[in-house]
């Protein structure tokens, strides 16, 4: 391959966006089943409060770096703003008492981010 960074490639910052966001989908969904299978785990991995609050964090800059630099470079303001919808509903998610409701508005958060990143690279391409 190349070492040209063609418009159709993904960008690094989108492919570590959509890799954070798949973090958290992981987190949130595997964290619960080995919490309610194997229970001596539970009191050992990390809270969801220390990981939620540490991945957004990551999420934030990364995301919205890359979906900035992609507005500035192809004018499609679609995925940015779908981008701020997902971080939105992932930081609302740190401010729900529910676990139920917190680890569902992370998942959809998560995916409408990976979606925005994948979005971001399309129009890159057109």
């Amino acid at each position: 391959m190349s070492g040209n960074v063609g418009s159709t490639r993904l960008s690094g910052l989108d492919r570590m966006g959509m890799m954070i966001s798949g973090i958290c989908l992981i987190h949130c969904l595997a964290l619960p089943l080995i919490a309610a299978l194997l229970p001596f785990f539970a009191v050992t991995l990390p809270g969801d409060e220390w990981t939620h609050r540490v991945l957004l964090g990551m999420a934030l800059p990364v995301t919205g770096f890359a979906l900035l630099r992609g507005w500035r470079r192809h004018r499609a303001a679609g995925p940015a703003i779908t981008g701020a919808v997902g971080l939105g509903l992932i930081a609302t998610a740190l401010f729900v008492p529910e676990e139920t409701m917190e680890v569902a508005l992370t998942v959809v958060g998560g995916l409408i981010v990976i979606r925005a990143h994948i979005g971001n690279w399309r129009a890159h391409r057109r």
